[in-house]
C-alpha cells in the first residue's frame, strides 16, 4: 500500500512538473541567495536568514548531486510532498483503523492544487506539511504508547516540530495545540505546566520588544506583524472572514466542507481536539496579522483532510442515497479540481521571461545590471536586478535593458529606446532586450 500511495504521489505532480514554467519569487530571493551561503560556505550568514531549514537542504542537494540550486529546490519539494502523502496513509490507519478512509485522505493531498503546485516548484510547502502530518502521527503513536515507553515515542515528533520550525512559524501552532491539551488533561500539576508553556512565549515577546531587530524576528516570527498593526474590530473581523474563504478555496469548498461534517459524525477524541485548538490558534494569529495566503494554510488544511475522508467514507456506507451522493461528489471534485489545474499548460510570458534572463547570461555573462519590470528575467540572468518603473528608469543606467512592454512602465520604456534610435537586439514574446556595445559580437541598434 505505501508503494501504491508513493506512486500516486507520484503521479499527481508530473503534469505538473513538466508544465513548470519560472521559479516562484520567494525561492528566486529569499531561499537560493540563502542556499548559495551554505554553498559558499557562508554559514552564519545562511543561518542568520530567515528560516534556513530549507535553502540548508537545497545547498546539501545541490552540493551532493551537482544540480543547479532551483532543480534541487525542485527536488526537495517533490520528495516531501510524497513523504507527506504517506504520512497521510499512516495517519489515516492509526485514527481511524480503517485503509479506505486513508486511502481517501492521500487522495484529497494529492489533489490539493496549491500543494501539487508548490510542490514542484522551489518552495517549502510539502516540506512543511510533511513535517507536520508525521509529527502529528508520533504525537498520536505515541500517546497509544505505555508510560515507560511513551517519552521515547515522542521525541520524533518533538524533533520534526523543531524542524518545521525552522521551515515556517505555522508549525509552532500545532505544538502548541498539543501543548495545551497537555497542560489541561489532567489536575495534578496544571499550573506548573501551564507556567512551562507561558514563561517561553512570555520571554519571546519582551526579547522582541527588547530588541526586534534579531534575526530570530524575521518573516513570519516578526512580532511587529501582531503589535504594530493598528487592530480596530472591523479589521479583524475582515481578516478572519479572509482567513476562512482562504481555508475553503485553498482546501476545495467541498473537501473541508466534508471535514466539518465529520465534527458532528466524529466522537471527540485527542485527533478532533487538536484539529478544533490547532484552527482555533490559525484564527486568532492570522485576524491579528491582517492578512493571509492558501499557502500560510495547507498544514492545517492537510490536518483537515482524515476527518473530511471519514465523513466521505461513512455518506458512501450510509444507507442513505443522498449521503452516498454527497460523498461521490466530494471525491469527484476533489479530483476535477486537480484535472482542471495539471491540465494548464505553462504561462508562455513566464517563460519568456525565462528564456530572456538565459539569453543574456550567455552573451553578457552573469553578475551584470539588468534594468527590467521583470524580477525573475534577472534571476535567470544571474545579474544584479534593477528595478523599470518609468521611462526615465532606462535613461539613468547604460546597462542591459529587459521590458516586459505589458507591464507597468514597459511601453514607455519601449517609446524612450525607439526615441533615441535603439532597436532590441532580441524579443521574447512581450519582452524586449536591449543590449550595450560593450557586448561583444552583438550591436544594440
Amino acid at each position: 500500500m505505501l508503494w501504491l500511495v508513493s506512486a500516486a504521489a507520484f503521479l499527481s505532480l508530473l503534469p505538473l512538473w513538466l508544465h513548470y514554467d519560472i521559479i516562484s519569487p520567494d525561492g528566486a530571493f529569499q531561499y537560493i541567495p540563502t542556499a548559495r551561503f551554505f554553498l559558499e560556505g557562508s554559514f552564519l550568514e545562511g543561518f542568520a536568514r530567515p528560516q534556513p531549514l530549507f535553502p540548508l537542504l537545497i545547498a546539501g542537494v545541490s552540493w551532493v548531486t551537482g544540480a543547479s540550486p532551483e532543480l534541487a529546490g525542485r527536488l526537495i519539494s517533490a520528495g516531501a510532498f510524497i513523504i507527506a502523502a504517506l504520512g497521510m496513509f499512516k495517519l489515516g490507519e492509526l485514527i481511524f483503523h480503517d485503509r479506505w478512509t486513508a486511502l481517501i485522505s492521500v487522495l484529497f493531498l494529492i489533489t490539493n492544487r496549491e500543494l501539487a503546485e508548490d510542490s514542484v516548484d522551489c518552495l517549502k510547502e510539502s516540506l512543511l506539511v510533511a513535517c507536520i502530518l508525521w509529527g502529528n502521527f508520533f504525537v498520536l503513536k505515541g500517546l497509544e504508547e505505555e508510560t515507560g515507553r511513551r517519552k521515547t515515542a515522542l521525541f520524533p515528533a518533538g524533533l520534526l516540530f523543531l524542524l518545521g520550525m525552522f521551515i515556517r512559524s505555522t508549525a509552532l501552532f500545532f505544538l502548541g495545540a498539543w501543548l495545551l491539551i497537555w497542560v489541561f488533561r489532567r489536575e495534578g500539576c496544571r499550573m506548573l505546566r501551564m507556567a512551562l508553556l507561558v514563561v517561553p512565549a512570555v520571554l519571546f515577546v519582551i526579547l522582541w520588544f527588547v530588541n526586534p531587530e534579531l534575526p530570530l524576528y524575521k518573516k513570519s516570527y516578526n512580532l511587529g506583524l501582531i503589535f504594530n498593526n493598528p487592530h480596530t474590530i472591523p479589521g479583524i473581523l475582515q481578516a478572519a472572514g479572509n482567513t476562512v474563504v482562504e481555508l475553503f478555496g485553498t482546501g476545495n469548498l467541498f473537501v473541508i466542507s466534508a471535514g466539518c461534517a465529520g465534527f458532528f459524525f466524529r466522537k471527540k477524541d485527542r485527533y478532533t481536539t487538536h484539529l478544533c485548538l490547532s484552527a482555533l490558534i490559525f484564527l486568532a494569529v492570522l485576524s491579528a496579522w491582517g492578512f493571509t495566503s492558501g499557502r500560510y494554510l495547507l498544514a492545517l488544511i492537510a490536518w483537515i483532510y482524515p476527518l473530511a475522508a471519514y465523513a466521505a467514507v461513512r455518506m458512501a456506507r450510509s444507507m442513505s442515497r443522498p449521503g452516498r451522493v454527497a460523498s461521490f461528489l466530494v471525491v469527484l471534485a476533489a479530483c476535477v479540481f486537480w484535472a482542471d489545474k495539471v491540465m494548464e499548460g505553462p504561462d508562455p510570458n513566464k517563460l519568456a521571461r525565462k528564456e530572456a534572463g538565459l539569453y543574456i547570461r550567455e552573451l553578457a555573462g552573469p553578475d551584470r545590471r539588468i534594468i527590467t519590470n521583470r524580477d525573475r528575467l534577472a534571476f535567470y540572468a544571474e545579474g544584479t536586478y534593477v528595478p523599470l518603473k518609468k521611462a526615465s528608469d532606462a535613461k539613468k543606467s547604460k546597462g542591459i535593458l529587459a521590458i516586459d512592454i505589458e507591464k507597468e512602465g514597459g511601453e514607455a520604456g519601449k517609446a524612450y529606446m525607439e526615441g533615441i534610435g535603439k532597436s532590441p537586439a532580441r524579443v521574447f514574446d512581450t519582452i524586449h532586450v536591449y543590449l550595450p556595445d560593450s557586448v561583444h559580437g552583438i550591436s544594440a541598434q
